[in-house]
């Protein structure tokens, strides 16, 4: 009984933490191996290694939108501790669900602040129109699974129809800082 009420703790608390440099092609060979949520079940998947703040993997921002990004988010981090992680991806590998992929993805990178627990990552999947924002338990606290689903639904969606994808990024993360204090 005491092993089943654990196992329901940590699917619980797994559930509630899903609110949660440019690649080049030499570096998609280099890849960090993780198993996925033990809830999932399923078999091991190699995440790509994360670069720089904004992994831009599916080459969605231009040049100047990704430094523009970098520089927002790091002085961000510099000045709160708290960390935000942007991801393009062109598909899931085998998740077909983007906040679970965000989540296993924000625990691999380790993002945020160690103690804190407080950090931020942004999925975004152009080609399968779909966008996921899984928090630390830390910022999960203040940023709750509807904050961050009202922003994607009313912010950021809004703008990726009109395929404007950095404004819709940019527009989100900072919806999403007026809530994070």
């Amino acid at each position: 009984m005491k092993g089943l009420k654990l196992s329901l703790f940590i699917v619980i608390i797994l559930s509630l933490s899903s609110c949660k440099s440019k690649m080049t092609s030499s570096q998609n060979s280099d890849r960090v191996n993780i198993k996925e949520s033990t809830v999932l079940g399923e078999s091991s998947y190699q995440f790509p290694k994360s670069v720089d703040i904004i992994n831009d993997y599916d080459a969605v921002f231009t040049d100047i939108e990704y430094q523009e990004l970098v520089e927002f988010l790091n002085y961000y981090e510099e000045e709160t501790t708290r960390q935000i992680i942007i991801v393009t991806v062109s598909d899931l590998g085998p998740y077909e669900d983007i906040q679970q992929y965000a989540t296993d993805l924000g625990n691999t990178w380790h993002v945020g602040t160690a103690g804190k627990d407080n950090g931020l990552v942004i999925v975004l999947s152009k080609r399968l129109r779909k966008v996921g924002i899984a928090t630390g338990t830390g910022t999960q606290k203040v940023l709750t699974y509807q904050i961050c689903k009202d922003v994607i639904d009313h912010t950021m969606i809004p703008l990726f129809k009109e395929n404007k994808y950095f404004n819709g990024i940019d527009s989100g993360i900072k919806e999403l800082m007026k809530s994070w204090k």
